[in-house]
């Protein structure tokens, strides 16, 4: 998969941006699954890697290797992720409300064909599955969890960091990558009708 990284209005400096690409072009793979993962679709994966890709590009100039620029882009995609999951919900409240109040207007005979469609979140149903990287029987697992659950096994146990990484990249103590990971474990596994001999140890092991 390929687009253009950034607008054509967006100006950048020359070596700002053949700096960044090329830090991007080895750990392309690894945020697109990411993006995939996190999201189970292919449209809003490429829609959440492109925002990632601006605001990391955006970002750059205060990226210090400090840590590693693929860690460093899962936190800003995780970020971008969660701003995206918050604007859709304010979206959909809104829809909603404006439907409600569209129906009144109708039943009233008032302002009829004022309302606008609430977005349907069955019309796509299909799981567009990447290559051999996911199963879309774990796919539909993960979109079971909460979002906060579903990015802690992502990180931990499908991109195997460890938990102090994880712990960075969420912004939460590695308490709560443990946690979180035990529960999310103990969901996948009913979802998956896995059973309890061979999986990874809950309470750690990493970190």
């Amino acid at each position: 998969m390929k687009f253009r990284l950034f607008p054509a209005r967006l100006v950048r400096p020359e070596a700002q941006q053949a700096t960044f690409e090329a830090q991007l072009e080895p750990c392309w793979e690894a945020l697109w699954r990411y993006a995939y993962r996190t999201t189970g679709n292919g449209d809003e994966a490429e829609d959440l890697l492109s925002e990632t890709l601006l605001e990391g590009y955006r970002s750059f100039p205060q990226f210090r290797g400090d840590t590693p620029f693929v860690r460093w882009m899962y936190r800003i995609m995780t970020t971008t992720r969660i701003d995206m999951v918050r604007r859709n919900a304010r979206h959909r409240a809104e829809s909603l409300d404006d439907w409600q109040i569209g129906s009144e207007r109708e039943s009233t005979g008032v302002g009829a064909g004022t309302t606008r469609d609430i977005p349907d979140e069955e019309a796509n149903p299909e799981q567009i599955v990447v290559g051999p990287m996911l199963s879309e029987r774990v796919q539909e697992a993960l979109a079971k969890l909460s979002e906060e659950f579903r990015l802690v096994v992502i990180l931990a146990d499908m991109e195997q960091m460890d938990y102090t990484d994880v712990a960075s990249i969420l912004g939460v103590p590695i308490g709560t990558v443990r946690s979180r990971l035990h529960r999310a474990r103990v969901q996948l596994r009913k979802d998956l009708g896995q059973e309890r001999q061979g999986s990874p140890d809950d309470t750690g092991g990493k970190g």
